[in-house]
């Protein structure tokens, strides 16, 4: 006897526009918000204080540093006095200085990048931990590709993390080396600079500390300059990334899929697709040569100005006898100090930008966890007084709001043998995934057995890469060492051969053949002894007569299991006491019968 379950097809409006809204404000957020955004949980840790008290000694070796540096500076100064004088105990006592200062300097360089390093192992193995676990609760690794924003985790969370991590402590000492150094030495250039007369047109000005704001000025020109010379990166950047993860994820998936396309004779197409990928890499790339050429070019111009700039603003004095050699030579360093270091901004563009991008995709990953994570599925779940599935007013939608099923009532009755057949795009599969829990897009109440043991198995079966012992198993690590059990599990579906390779490592789907695949997760199936089994075209792979040693197996060894299968083929009617037809007809879905 069939029942019939009917769907027909409807169209709901708009319902991917909220998505669309928050990716335009997420975009538009400010750089800073994205990054504490993404960086905040870690700070917030079991490990913060630990991580404060690295990121406290980073600093204090950073001024450390500083101060060493600005000592050097002082020294070097009465060095030069001394040469200039002829004073040989002075040159010996500041000889001494500069060399316990360029000492003091070394280990604080030495000190500061350690920590640094370490910080950074740190917090990238805490943040990919906590980037993993949200990419894998509530199935959002699966319901991500639905999103259609965040492309490529993977890359985002081997490489981004990382870079993120390393670029962001490195601008983060440089600015905080920068402010320390600009405020240290802008006292030695103030007092030792001097006046100096500026006429124009009759008009006189005498500012004071004027190679202090010398050094101020060219620094705004340069930072202005480098700016506009450097924006462009931060896009160029952030299409690199992308377009790099998608050709290592192309040359991934001829890998992966390399018997398909060996036996379609797809090489040429592959090799075509590849290589128009890597041309995109390559324009990029091109791209970015020309920019950092460009910018490459002005900062090496913009750093060289401090070499001579200072000694030529401060000869006038030097030669008329009001500035001392040391003196000169203090200004001429306190100058090229403060240059350097406010030229870091011009000279970290490039870092900023690539932290820029960086920052950008992880935001954008972080933003599709958390709506996926915190999305409430409109399915209304509840657990069944009889240990019955009873789905009552389902409709099942497809990503963009198209439904595929409507208004489904059906009830699947503990105990009992049911197979779900349809045409090809009915719906068969969506439905176990709702039953599954995995398909989101949709609404209903649903009710469930409580405390029971289930399990799905698709069509291609995943065989996780390892030893046999452990992909039967999988995911239990609890009963590896059944060994008896496992073999009479492969010698009830066929594969007894498989019997002498359990703690052989390799990669099983790549080893055998779609039907021993599907064979073996049948075999999993009887280790396991779920109360639902779940098939969704589990046989499609075997011949007639292995299909029906199959059901007949699963029938004499799980007497108690109630096997819901999904399938299209008229042969599977025999091993199922009810069947349940999908149609696709224009009113409302109903099970007669």
């Amino acid at each position: 006897m069939y029942e019939r379950a009917k769907r027909k097809g409807k169209v709901s409006p708009g319902k991917n526009q909220n998505a669309h809204s928050k990716a335009r404000a997420e975009a538009s957020r400010w750089i800073g918000l994205k990054f504490w955004r993404v960086a905040q949980p870690y700070w917030a840790s079991e490990e913060r204080w630990s991580a404060l008290a690295i990121l406290g000694t980073i600093i204090a070796f950073v001024v450390v540093k500083v101060y060493s540096i600005v000592m050097l500076n002082d020294a070097g100064g009465r060095f030069f006095n001394a040469l200039q004088s002829r004073n040989q105990a002075g040159f010996y006592h500041t000889m001494i200085l500069i060399a316990l200062f360029l000492l003091l300097q070394l280990v604080s360089i030495v000190f500061q990048s350690f920590f640094s390093q370490l910080l950074e192992i740190r917090w990238r193995r805490w943040l990919t931990a906590h980037f993993i676990n949200g990419w894998l609760v509530n199935q959002a690794f699966y319901q991500m590709r639905f999103s259609g924003r965040a492309d490529n985790p993977d890359q985002r969370i081997s490489d981004d993390i990382r870079l993120l991590i390393s670029d962001t402590l490195s601008l983060a000492v440089g600015l905080l080396s920068t402010t320390l150094t600009v405020t240290a030495f802008a006292s030695v250039l103030w007092n030792l600079s001097g006046p100096l007369t500026l006429s124009f047109k009759g008009i006189s000005i005498t500012p004071s500390g004027y190679m202090f704001w010398a050094a101020l000025i060219y620094w705004l020109l340069g930072s202005l300059l480098g700016y506009a010379l450097g924006n462009p990166l931060i896009r160029l950047n952030n299409r690199q990334q992308g377009l790099e993860a998608d050709f290592r994820f192309a040359l991934i998936r001829v890998r992966e899929k390399a018997e398909g396309i060996a036996l379609y004779g797809g090489q040429p197409q592959e090799r075509s697709r590849t290589r128009e990928i890597f041309y995109s890499v390559y324009t990029n790339s091109i791209n970015i040569a020309l920019m950092n050429t460009k910018l490459l070019a002005f900062q090496t111009f913009i750093g060289d100005g401090p070499q001579i700039l200072p000694f030529l603003a401060t000869a006038p004095r030097f030669f008329s006898g009001s500035l001392a050699f040391g003196d000169l030579m203090k200004v001429g360093n306190g100058f090229g100090q403060i240059s350097m270091a406010l030229s870091w901004l011009v000279n970290s563009y490039s870092i900023f930008a690539d932290w820029h991008a960086t920052v950008d995709r992880l935001a954008e990953f972080k933003s599709d966890l958390d709506q996926i994570n915190s999305r409430k599925t409109k399915f209304e779940a509840s657990y069944s007084g009889n240990g019955s599935i009873v789905l009552n007013e389902v409709n099942i939608s497809l990503p963009d709001g198209h439904n595929i099923i409507s208004h489904l009532t059906l009830q699947l009755k503990r105990g009992q043998t049911v197979l779900i057949r349809g045409r090809s795009g009915s719906g068969k599969s969506t439905l176990f995934r709702v039953l599954a829990g995995l398909w989101p897009f949709g609404a209903g109440h649903i009710q469930l057995p409580e405390n029971i043991k289930s399990l799905f198995l698709p069509q291609q079966p995943y065989i996780p890469i390892g030893t046999l012992r452990r992909a039967l198993w999988f995911p239990s690590l609890t009963d590896l060492e059944r060994d008896e059990e496992v073999r009479a599990a492969l010698a009830a579906v066929g594969l007894n051969h498989l019997s002498s390779h359990l703690n052989e490592e390799m990669h099983w789907e790549q080893l055998l053949s779609l039907g021993e695949q599907q064979r073996l997760a049948i075999s999993q199936a009887i280790l396991f002894k779920p109360d639902w089994l779940f098939l969704d075209e589990a046989t499609s792979a075997l011949d007639e007569e292995q299909e029906a040693s199959v059901y007949q197996t699963l029938a004499n060894l799980l007497p108690r299991t109630t096997i819901i299968s999904i399938g299209h083929r008229q042969t599977l009617e025999p091993y199922h006491s009810r069947v349940i037809l999908l149609t696709q007809e224009p009113r409302r879905s109903s099970v007669t019968g």
